[in-house]
C-alpha cells in the first residue's frame, strides 16, 4: 500500500463517485453497514437508513457525534467512556491499570444516562451506543455486554456513523425505542 491512508481509500472509490468527489460534491452510498442495529430486535428494519462514508473512522464518527451534540439540551448528559488503552507498552500498563480499577471489554463507547417514559408504558433507565464505522463489526464481548445491558431495562445499539448514534438518541428521547 503506497501513499497516505486517505488517497488509497480514494483509490478504491467507484469512478463515480471519485468524479463527485472532484466536483467537491458529496460521494454516493458506498458498500458498508449504516443505520442502528439493537440485538434483541430482528425483524424490524433499522432506525434509520443514513449512508455511512468509508472515509471516516471510528474516532471521527465519535468527534462528529459530540460536535452535532452541542447546544442539544442532552449535551451534559452524553458521555464518553474512554476503554481504550493504547498502543505499545504505555498502552498495556495503562490497559492493565483500568482493569484494576473495574474495567471490562465490550463496554459501549457511549452512555446517555436519562430516565425516559417510552409511548408504550416502559421505563428506561438510558440509553448506550456502540460507534462503529462502516465496517466494524461487534465482538463477542461486546454482544455479551449489550445482552446484559438491555436485561437490566436500559436501551442499547450498535450506531454505524454519527448520524445514526444521533437518530438513535433522537427516537430513544421521543420515547419511542422498539420493544
Amino acid at each position: 500500500m503506497s501513499g497516505s491512508p486517505k488517497s488509497y481509500r480514494r483509490a478504491k472509490l467507484s469512478k463515480e463517485n471519485a468524479e463527485r468527489l472532484a466536483q467537491g460534491m458529496q460521494p454516493k452510498e458506498m458498500r458498508g453497514r449504516f443505520g442502528v442495529h439493537i440485538p434483541h430486535v430482528t425483524d424490524l428494519p433499522p432506525l434509520v437508513d443514513v449512508p455511512i462514508w468509508k472515509y471516516r473512522t471510528e474516532d471521527q464518527e465519535g468527534e462528529l457525534l459530540v460536535a452535532m451534540a452541542r447546544g442539544q439540551w442532552w449535551e451534559e448528559h452524553l458521555w464518553h467512556l474512554p476503554m481504550e488503552g493504547g498502543a505499545g507498552k504505555a498502552g498495556m500498563i495503562r490497559s492493565a491499570k483500568m482493569k484494576r480499577q473495574g474495567a471490562k471489554k465490550g463496554t459501549p463507547d457511549y452512555a446517555l444516562p436519562i430516565l425516559q417514559l417510552m409511548k408504550d408504558g416502559r421505563t428506561m433507565g438510558g440509553l448506550w451506543i456502540e460507534l462503529k464505522a462502516s465496517d466494524g463489526r461487534p465482538s463477542e464481548d461486546q454482544l455479551k455486554r449489550a445482552r446484559a445491558i438491555m436485561s437490566s431495562g436500559q436501551a442499547f445499539c450498535f450506531a454505524y456513523g454519527a448520524d445514526a448514534a444521533l437518530a438513535a438518541i433522537r427516537v430513544y428521547l421521543k420515547g419511542e425505542w422498539p420493544t
